[in-house]
């Protein structure tokens, strides 16, 4: 659910360094329903509380929260391209159509419909 890999669960096994990679694992969940690190607090401390009011409460699951290096820079690349998309529909429709208050002249080249 938090989208960690596998080799993370290993890592939770190790004497008190486990502690670590819980806790971790256990931000990512939180993230993952859109709760914040204060959720986190309760998840460690009161982990069967809190995870039941996860699983049967409101929280709607959103998608995994922890990216690999590689999924980070696949999502900045896509939302490059969407931006890239957005702005050209954006000049798209500001061209398109004509400016209020300013006549124009139908013989004037550059000054008619978009084509």
């Amino acid at each position: 659910m938090a989208g960690r890999p596998e080799s993370h669960f290993w890592l939770q096994l190790i004497p008190y360094a486990g502690i670590y990679w819980t806790i971790c694992t256990y931000y990512d969940v939180a993230r993952s329903f859109g709760k914040d690190a204060a959720y986190t607090a309760g998840l460690v401390l009161v982990p069967v509380v809190f995870a039941s009011m996860l699983s049967y409460g409101d929280a709607r699951y959103r998608g995994p929260s922890y990216l690999s290096p590689e999924q980070k820079w696949q999502a900045q690349q896509y939302a490059q391209w969407q931006a890239q998309q957005q702005y050209a529909q954006w000049y798209a429709q500001q061209h398109a159509q004509p400016q209020p208050g300013v006549k124009q002249d139908p013989n004037q080249p550059g000054s008619g419909p978009a084509q």
